[in-house]
C-alpha cells in the first residue's frame, strides 16, 4: 500500500530498487541531482537528465528516474528529483492541476505526493532520497523557485547552468537562452 506524503514528511525505503514516476497536466522534464553530505553537488556532472550527464545506478527518462541506491557513491548524501516546464509551453506549475511524483521500491507503490499551492513556479523539487544512519528514505519536498531551473541548479552549487538549461527546454521542444556576448 502506498503513502499518500505531505511536504516534509518522509518515510523508510524498504528496497534499495527505486523509481520515481510524475504525472503532470502539462509537458515537465525530470533532472536527477546528487548532493553530498553539505547538500551541494561535487561537480557539475552530479546533475543528470534525460539524453544527457549519466551516473551509475541512475536512469532519467521521459517522466520518471530509476536510482539503485545499492550503487550510489559513498559521498553521495541525496538524490533530488527536480522537474521543470521550462520550454513545454506551459509558463508555470500553478497554471495547471498539481502534479504528482510516485515512488516505488522494487516494483511496489510507497508513497504518493501531490505537490499543491504551486504558483509562478517554473521548476520544483519533487522529492529527495536521502541517507539516514545507513539507511535510505524518500522524503516530499516540494520546493518551488520561480527563476525556474536555473534558479534552483544555483541553489544547489552548480556552476555551468545554461547548458544543462538549454538541453533541458531543447528536450520540451522550446527555445534555448540567447547566448551571451561579453
Amino acid at each position: 500500500m502506498s503513502a499518500e506524503l505531505v511536504r516534509g514528511q518522509n518515510l523508510p525505503l524498504p528496497q534499495l530498487q527505486v523509481a520515481v514516476d510524475m504525472t503532470a497536466a502539462c509537458p515537465v522534464e525530470l533532472v536527477a541531482v546528487l548532493l553530498d553530505a553539505g547538500l551541494k553537488v561535487r561537480d557539475d556532472a552530479d546533475v543528470l537528465q534525460r539524453d544527457g550527464n549519466t551516473a551509475a545506478g541512475i536512469s532519467v527518462r521521459p517522466l520518471g528516474v530509476d536510482v539503485d541506491l545499492s550503487v550510489i557513491p559513498e559521498q553521495v548524501d541525496r538524490v533530488i528529483v527536480a522537474a521543470t516546464v521550462e520550454g513545454g509551453g506551459v509558463e508555470r506549475f500553478g497554471a495547471v492541476a498539481a502534479p504528482v511524483a510516485r515512488v516505488t521500491a522494487g516494483g511496489s507503490p510507497v508513497a504518493a505526493f501531490t505537490i499543491t499551492d504551486l504558483g509562478q513556479e517554473r521548476a520544483i523539487q519533487t522529492v529527495e532520497l536521502y541517507r539516514r544512519q545507513g539507511a535510505w528514505k524518500v522524503r516530499a519536498v516540494g520546493q518551488g523557485y520561480d527563476g525556474g531551473l536555473d534558479a534552483l541548479l544555483r541553489d544547489l552549487g552548480v556552476q555551468l547552468r545554461a547548458p544543462i538549461v538549454d538541453r533541458v527546454r531543447t528536450l520540451l521542444g522550446g527555445p534555448t537562452a540567447p547566448a551571451h556576448t561579453s
